[in-house]
């Protein structure tokens, strides 16, 4: 099947929703089909230019190039609107799926909607007074424009959402059903855990909407000594440069790191070392920094009104949801700050979550084509769970060597038995991974602490699968390279 996604696009600016059609397009590809972005330039200001913007959106026609009629021609030239994406070298593109408005009302007989989020201008935007259109003297008629417009091409349509929290609003404003339909972020394959370090990690793009300014007034009152990482480029350099002397106001300028816009490897890393993840966005349609804290086996702290964080995160359980103001973000933040266990522990039901919910790119695609997949890729979707903590240094007696632990470690008898690993694999629920995010045993030890399992010997399996029911992602990937690398 031919597909095309259509989207729009402020020139030279690139972010998530970009990545976004771009992660679609290379998985309708991996499964056999052909995809092609088809991006069209929006400039929403002033409110004028912004109707010609849907104007132009609706008149182009995606299903003629080669051979089109000359009407068509006399279309293209009045308003660049009649651009025909549906036959390109005499084949045509069988299927469109329409992302983002007003690119979403290009024509096309065969048409599907998944929708990342209305032109919230028009929408709570408006509502709340944080719209642009406001200040435009033919703001409200715009608005309305824009919501008949939506109406019009959603209404009996095949449309999914981006997340619960679009879809409602799709719900709210227009009375549409829509259906969510999850995604992984971009990074997905790429981010693992590590150990639960001494810094909080804010990774977004630096923005009003994105409250970095409550962060910091949080932090500034938090009791522990641990750091604040910020990672992400600045809506501007002004915006940026109020925060910073916010933070120097704040007296904790000093443990607080703006690391700017980072490659893919930095930010996998800075959530690797991290204690927790910080999330405090405005009513944000998704939220990928939400999905890859997860993916690293870190916990969120994040604020009642953020939105699509709250679809995966319950408080208590995968992180915290605090309350949209500086005391209670404080006191979440010195609840893990003080406490690297319960970081752990949430931590983990967050991964757990993440991988129960089967969001993956093959359901992705399976349900916006309608057919089944034709391959099942090794790699993009199948995500190993990965460990945070793993066992304890007697079972490995190499990783205590010089520490307190192996000082403190009872002596092992000369006809020690080791565990029958199969017997205790047998006994634990889930299946072992194929992989580990360890490419071997030195490198598994110098992640982690050790100190969650008494020392015993001859342990019983039975006893320690009790123990490792609720750690087995971390357990299983030990397991895998104590076999891979026999303990001598």
């Amino acid at each position: 099947m031919r597909v095309g996604i259509v989207s729009t696009q402020v020139p030279f600016v690139s972010g998530g929703a970009e990545r976004h059609s771009a992660s679609l397009a290379r998985a309708l590809r991996r499964h056999g089909h052909e995809a092609a972005e088809i991006s069209i330039p929006l400039k929403w200001y002033p409110g004028r230019s912004l109707v010609d913007h849907i104007l132009a959106a609706k008149l182009i026609d995606l299903r003629v190039f080669e051979g089109a009629p000359i009407d068509l021609l006399v279309d293209h030239i009045l308003a660049a609107k009649l651009i025909d994406l549906s036959v390109f070298e005499g084949a045509p593109i069988d299927l469109l799926v329409g992302l983002k408005f007003p690119a979403y009302l290009a024509r096309h007989p065969n048409k599907i909607f998944w929708i990342l989020h209305q032109h919230r201008q028009a929408y709570e935007m408006w509502d709340s007074g944080a719209s642009d259109l406001l200040y435009d003297a033919d703001g409200a008629a715009i608005r309305d424009l824009i919501r008949e417009e939506d109406r019009a091409a959603l209404t009996g349509a095949r449309v999914y959402a981006n997340s619960r929290n679009v879809a409602a609003r799709l719900h709210r404003y227009l009375q549409l059903p829509s259906t969510p339909l999850y995604h992984p972020p971009p990074i997905a394959d790429q981010l693992r855990s590590g150990p639960y370090g001494d810094y909080f990690f804010a990774p977004s793009r630096i923005g009003p909407s994105k409250r970095q300014d409550l962060i910091l007034e949080a932090f500034a009152r938090t009791r522990s000594k641990a750091r604040l990482v910020f990672a992400g480029p600045p809506d501007s350099r002004a915006y940026l440069d109020t925060l910073r002397d916010k933070a120097r106001k704040l007296g904790v300028d000093r443990r607080v790191e703006w690391l700017g816009a980072i490659d893919d490897a930095t930010m996998v890393r800075g959530y690797a070392g991290a204690r927790a993840v910080v999330f405090t966005p405005v009513d944000e349609d998704y939220g990928y920094i939400t999905l890859e804290a997860m993916l690293a086996a870190k916990p969120v702290i994040t604020v009642q009104d953020a939105g699509g964080p709250l679809e995966f995160v319950q408080d208590g359980k995968e992180g915290f949801i605090t309350a949209p103001e500086p005391a209670s973000l404080a006191a979440a933040m010195d609840r893990l700050a003080d406490d690297r266990d319960l970081a752990e522990r949430l931590g983990q039901a967050a991964s757990e979550k993440y991988f129960k919910a089967g969001i993956g790119w093959d359901k992705v695609v399976a349900t916006l084509t309608g057919q089944p997949l034709t391959e099942r890729p090794a790699s993009a979707d199948a995500a190993v769970p990965h460990p945070a903590v793993v066992v304890d240094a007697p079972v490995l007696p190499e990783a205590a060597a010089g520490t307190e632990e192996a000082d403190a470690a009872p002596s092992r008898s000369d006809d020690h038995r080791p565990v029958d690993l199969k017997r205790l694999a047998g006994l634990l629920a889930p299946p072992q991974p194929k992989h580990t995010p360890f490419p071997g045993m030195a490198e598994l030890l110098g992640a982690y602490r050790f100190s969650t399992v008494a020392a015993v010997d001859d342990p019983d399996p039975t006893e320690l699968a009790a123990y490792f029911g609720t750690h087995w992602r971390r357990y299983m990937a030990t397991l895998a390279l104590i076999e891979a690398e026999p303990v001598r």
